[in-house]
Order: C-alpha cells, then sequence, then structure tokens
C-alpha cells in the first residue's frame, strides 16, 4: 500500500519536535534543584543568598516557561501525527 504525501506535511513533521524546548528545561530545573540544595544546606553571606535566591526566581519562571513549551509542542506533534494517519488510512 502506497501513501502519497506532500512535502509540507513532512516539514511539519519534522519541525514540530520539541527537543529543544525539553533540554532547556531539563538545564534549568537541574539548576534550579542545584541552587535550591545550596540554599538549603551551606551557610552564605547576604549578598550570596540573595543572589541564589534571585536566581531560583529566574530558574523557577524558566522551568515553567520551557515545560510548558515543550508540553506544547509533544500535543501539537500528536495531533499532526494523529491527522496523518487519518489521511493516509
Amino acid at each position: 500500500m502506497f501513501v502519497r504525501v506532500s512535502v509540507d506535511e513532512l516539514e511539519d513533521l519534522k519541525s514540530s519536535n520539541s527537543t529543544i524546548p525539553l533540554a532547556l528545561f531539563g538545564i534549568s530545573f537541574g539548576a534550579l534543584v542545584s541552587i535550591s540544595t545550596t540554599l538549603a544546606t551551606v551557610s552564605l553571606t547576604d549578598t550570596m543568598r540573595i543572589t541564589f535566591i534571585a536566581s531560583a526566581v529566574v530558574l523557577t519562571l524558566a522551568s515553567i516557561f520551557f515545560g510548558a513549551t515543550a508540553l506544547r509542542a509533544e500535543v501539537q506533534w500528536r495531533k499532526r501525527i494523529e491527522r496523518f494517519r487519518k489521511v493516509s488510512s
């Protein structure tokens, strides 16, 4: 059985993966865990504590953003695959 696939459909499938946002989520979340552990276990000066807290806030926001972006891309990718399967059958 042969199925015709347009170039646009292939480009949609190729470009819709969430690898980069997922990698950035992993990096930001890992850094957040590291900074939070340092805040909880190490005695820091006031300046260093403020710097670590500000970094933790930024990394929390980055983790939320990249996690949501990766999740949205994954959902869109699954919808495109399902639409492609319906067209091809």
